[in-house]
């Protein structure tokens, strides 16, 4: 459920569905993994206990799509 959380929340960012297709995917600039952050962090934080684990999950997460697309050729 958080792969999906996170997934469409990246994508509305990185590939918004008005100016692309979302096989257009590429790796996030700095600014765009802030706001995929801030964005994701503040639903996380709703959960009771503060969401900590999964605000790992999220770093892993972001970390494993940084290295799936860094090989793209598109820039980062």
């Amino acid at each position: 459920m958080l792969d999906n959380l996170f997934n469409d929340m990246i994508n509305d960012i990185v590939a918004p569905r008005s100016t692309t297709h979302l096989n257009e995917a590429h790796t996030m600039t700095e600014s765009e993994e802030a706001e995929c952050r801030r964005r994701i962090t503040a639903i996380l934080e709703t959960i009771e206990g503060g969401g900590a684990e999964y605000l790992e999950y999220l770093d892993e997460y972001i970390k494993d799509y940084q290295e799936r697309y860094a090989g793209d050729g598109k820039p980062c």
